[in-house]
């Protein structure tokens, strides 16, 4: 089998474990009013094992050509911590636990976590390498390892190999990229010739950006805060319906009314991921939404945005450039010209409906699922920084809807649970605190 090359973003992700770049990981925080005991999870601990997870990244051999994955990456043992923790102390044992040790050239890419929460429950963390998989990955492979039937379509993670590649294929990779790339360039100025939008394109890449609103320097540091709040399902349907919104629209005007609070009003820029057949998608919807804005017209913008992005107009390279150009260049340079990709005022990554297969593990009735991307390490000296002011996650299952929060500090002190809750209840929903 000829072994799966990274894409332009994969590299981007292994720089970061690397130290070039955010370092970013995924992770499923996943809670249960009963008692699960260990022995309970070595199946889905095993099923895991042989999942896509467990896969590393190979160096080529031959200048050029692009790293691939491999499967049978080193895998960390269930870690399960016999004291209970306080209930009010879940995203504090799961923020510990998303700074789990992971090791994308050996292993192990992912790790698998229980603990007991004081007067009953349990809560389970799965973090991996948002490398080796993106959240709706994430919650395919944890669906299937349960035995769930979460989503219609299981994610499709890209295969794998289980021998290194041949020299003759990284040859052939190697004077691909390069063919790929010249074309590529060459098509994009032909077509900047003709096209006045892929000529404006190219040259307002060359122009410096617009300035943007000044965080203060607190929410500029490297500190951030977490939280997880859930909203009946019933009730954030008819907050939709009456809004004439969907529900990314709505995530993302809340989204818009937090950093507001952290940074200032005026224009947020934001970020929605697109989902793809496999693999790690490079092209993402962007969108500008006011803090207090109308979520029925927050949703028209980000259809067009959506369309814009289907096109090829999307956030990534400007005219039509091939992106792999970042993949010759190697990864010092690459990281100098894309420091922090992707990074604007708000990222909002919908995961959607999960269905049924979250409702439970092992025979235990669980509470909800969380998923949310997290950063190792990122407050300590000299760490790279994203100047992404506030991260949401959202999925719906067990009848709720999620919402996990990554956010900066916030200058006056107050929680990203209080500021959520906060913009939550001005537009008339109720959210619990995890």
């Amino acid at each position: 089998m000829t072994p799966a090359r990274l894409s332009v973003v994969d590299d981007m992700f292994y720089r970061g474990h690397h130290g070039r770049g955010v370092e970013v990981v995924m992770q499923g925080m996943w809670r249960f009013d009963d008692r699960l005991e260990p022995a309970e999870l070595a199946d889905f601990h095993a099923l895991l094992a042989a999942s896509p997870l467990t896969r590393r990244v190979v160096s080529p051999r031959v200048p050029w050509a692009r790293r691939y994955f491999v499967d049978g990456a080193v895998v960390a043992p269930l870690r399960f911590e016999p004291t209970p923790i306080a209930a009010d102390g879940i995203l504090t044992w799961s923020d510990e636990h998303a700074q789990a040790r992971l090791d994308v050239d050996t292993g192990p890419a992912w790790d698998l976590a229980l603990t007991h929460v004081d007067g009953g429950g349990s809560v389970v963390s799965l973090t991996c390498s948002h490398l080796v998989s993106d959240g709706l990955g994430l919650v395919s492979e944890a669906d299937s390892a349960s035995g769930g039937s979460a989503r219609p379509e299981p994610r499709r993670q890209r295969p794998v190999t289980t021998r290194p590649s041949r020299l003759t294929d990284d040859i052939a990779d190697a004077v691909w990229l390069w063919v790929h790339v010249i074309t590529g360039i060459l098509r994009a100025l032909l077509r900047g010739l003709i096209d006045p939008q892929v000529r404006a394109e190219l040259f307002g890449a060359l122009r410096p950006a617009p300035a943007r609103p000044t965080p203060s320097a607190a929410t500029t540091t490297g500190r951030q805060a977490t939280a997880v709040v859930d909203i009946d399902a019933a009730e954030w349907d008819r907050y939709v319906a009456d809004t004439g919104s969907t529900s990314t629209a709505v995530v993302a005007v809340l989204a818009a009314d937090v950093v507001g609070e952290l940074r200032g009003p005026g224009r947020v820029d934001t970020v929605v991921p697109m989902a793809g057949g496999s693999g790690q998608a490079l092209t993402v919807a962007e969108v500008a939404v006011d803090s207090g804005a109308d979520p029925g017209t927050c949703a028209a913008d980000l259809r067009a945005a959506y369309a814009r992005a289907g096109s090829g107009r999307g956030l990534g390279p400007p005219g039509g450039m091939p992106a792999e150009l970042l993949q010759l260049l190697g990864d010092r340079l690459a990281h100098a010209v894309v420091p922090d990709p992707g990074g604007r005022d708000a990222l909002v990554s919908p995961l959607g409906d999960l269905g049924t297969g979250f409702d439970e593990l092992a025979g235990h009735r669980s509470r909800g699922l969380a998923v949310r991307s997290a950063y190792p390490r990122s407050d300590q000296t000299g760490a790279a920084q994203s100047s992404t002011l506030l991260g949401v996650w959202s999925a719906r299952n067990c009848g709720r809807v999620v919402l996990s929060l990554v956010a900066r500090t916030d200058p006056a002190g107050r929680s990203p649970a209080d500021l959520v809750r906060s913009a939550l209840a001005h537009r008339g929903l109720t959210a619990t605190v995890w």
